[in-house]
């Protein structure tokens, strides 16, 4: 029987440095982040710590596409939400 190894989660493969970068932001595909312990998520997910934990929650394709639509339209924040119900949902809160 083999011995499994600690960790078995899959891992990210971090690119080397380039000396060159792109025009536009990458499309990040993950779902989930990995945080060093659960106090770190919880401080994420309240917003005392910035970050992402869950991308239901916030991802950085979303956290740029709000930055950039507040730009757009002259207002201090933007959100990106995935649903027009949630978007009325958001309105009215």
């Amino acid at each position: 029987m083999s011995e499994l190894p600690d960790d078995i989660c899959p891992q990210p493969k971090r690119l080397a440095p380039a000396a060159t970068e792109p025009l536009s932001a990458p499309i990040w595909l993950s779902s989930v982040y990995r945080c060093h312990d659960p106090q770190q998520a919880e401080a994420m997910l309240a917003g005392r710590l910035p970050g992402h934990v869950y991308s239901r929650e916030g991802h950085p394709n979303a956290q740029l596409l709000a930055e950039k639509c507040a730009a757009l339209h002259g207002a201090s924040q933007g959100a990106v939400v995935a649903s027009g119900m949630a978007a009325l949902a958001t309105m009215s809160s």
